[in-house]
């Protein structure tokens, strides 16, 4: 996960674009266990906070996967609400692809391809807003 150090890097450095983009793959604690993720939300989320706090108009894109096995309509909400209040610019939204040879692949709990498809749609237009209003706000500045 990015460290202090690197963002008050960026921070205080005239040579780098004010980007970050930080894969977040999941807002549900249970399954970035079941990614095997090294990371809890809240860690993100305090990130994503940090990063704010020493930079003006960030832009900050985030990676998310839909459709993960054994992710539930309960799981799928909780990611939902959490991107919905977090101060990012963009989503990259990807549904889960069994890929051969993978411990995923033999996962219990499979996702059906259709629900994969419109948890992505609608993260999609929670990305789309959330573009919507931070070229609203880099306007206004």
């Amino acid at each position: 996960m990015l460290k202090n150090d690197i963002i008050d890097f960026v921070a205080s450095s005239n040579l780098f674009v004010p980007h970050f983009h930080i894969p977040l793959q999941s807002g549900s604690n249970k399954i970035l266990g079941l990614m095997k993720r090294r990371y809890r939300k809240e860690l993100y989320e305090d990130r994503i906070k940090y990063i704010h706090s020493k930079i003006n108009d960030v832009c900050i894109g985030v990676d998310v996967i839909v459709g993960f096995p054994g992710e539930t309509d309960s799981d799928f909400h909780e990611t939902y609400n959490f991107l919905l209040n977090l101060d990012i610019s963009y989503l990259h939204v990807f549904s889960y692809s069994e890929r051969d040879n993978t411990e995923a692949s033999s996962m219990l709990n499979p996702v059906p391809k259709n629900i994969r498809n419109e948890r992505s749609k609608m993260l999609r237009s929670l990305s789309e807003k959330s573009v919507e209003y931070f070229i609203i706000l880099k306007l206004i500045a």
